[in-house]
């Protein structure tokens, strides 16, 4: 959905933004956010791609 992938482009920024000071974890609405949520971010961005592609075919 929209809001997943919303979600999922915050946490990377976030955590991103917070690895840049040596930290390795960030605070997304509340909720700590560490590299295996990313990881699980980052699949959700290709999937989202993927089934836009698909949809544009």
């Amino acid at each position: 959905s929209e809001e997943e992938i919303d979600l999922a482009r915050r946490q990377i920024a976030a955590l991103e933004e917070v690895e840049k000071t040596g930290q390795g974890v960030a605070v997304v609405d509340g909720k700590i956010v560490e590299n295996l949520h990313v990881e699980t971010a980052r699949k959700i961005l290709a999937l989202a791609e993927a089934v836009a592609l698909t949809q544009a075919e």
